[in-house]
């Protein structure tokens, strides 16, 4: 298992759809909007791991949701029931358990889409 490994092949995907990608913090100059990721609560499905994949997409609380919007649409679009493969692993994101917009009314400085995927790893 290497987690910063699939961490590092989502990375790479993600910064194909938006230049701002972080890996769970952004830096607090980051330009509006941003990308946040994570992985995290792995599950062993032997001979594989499913990893739980935290996307974030952040913009400022007074503009509209339309450019995160379109955003996660791309994200989504394009990495649901992929496969990302490097020399180390094959990542098959699987499912799409959750997406949500959460308003600026909850999160005052920001607004954000919050979106969850399986992914099932094959280590190499």
């Amino acid at each position: 298992m290497n987690t910063n490994q699939v961490a590092d092949v989502v990375y790479n995907f993600l910064l194909t759809k938006h230049p701002r990608v972080y890996r769970n913090k952004a830096p607090q100059t980051t330009i509006f909007p941003y990308v946040i990721y994570d992985i995290s609560n792995v599950t062993d499905t032997v001979p594989s791991y499913d990893y739980q994949v935290y996307i974030d997409i952040y913009d400022k609380p007074d503009v509209s949701v339309r450019a995160i919007t379109t955003l996660a649409d791309t994200i989504n679009h394009d990495l649901l029931d992929t496969v990302i493969s490097d020399s180390v692993l094959n990542c098959h994101i699987r499912t799409l358990d959750v997406r949500q917009y959460i308003p600026n009314t909850e999160l005052i400085s920001s607004q954000m889409i919050n979106m969850q995927f399986t992914a099932r790893v094959y280590f190499k």
